[in-house]
């Protein structure tokens, strides 16, 4: 996955504001070995806050064809507990 472009990090975002900013953000970079279908995949994200990266990255797989996405975070941002 990749973002389509430098965006402003979410941290400074209200809660409100940040699945609205993550969405059409991230894109699968298409190759000859990209070929999600039927696979499980495994997300790591260094800190979810609200989860709206690795709710919008699990979409885009599953559309691409994944069958499983599993999300799993370094740590968690408890002022938005």
């Amino acid at each position: 996955l990749r973002k389509r472009k430098k965006a402003k990090s979410q941290k400074l975002l209200p809660r409100s504001f940040r699945a609205i900013a993550i969405e059409g953000q991230l894109y699968i970079v298409k190759d000859n070995k990209t070929d999600l279908k039927g696979k499980t995949v495994l997300l790591v994200d260094d800190v979810a806050t609200t989860g709206s990266t690795l709710i919008e990255a699990s979409k885009i797989l599953k559309n691409a064809g994944a069958k499983n996405v599993y999300c799993y975070a370094i740590a968690k941002d408890l002022r938005y507990n």
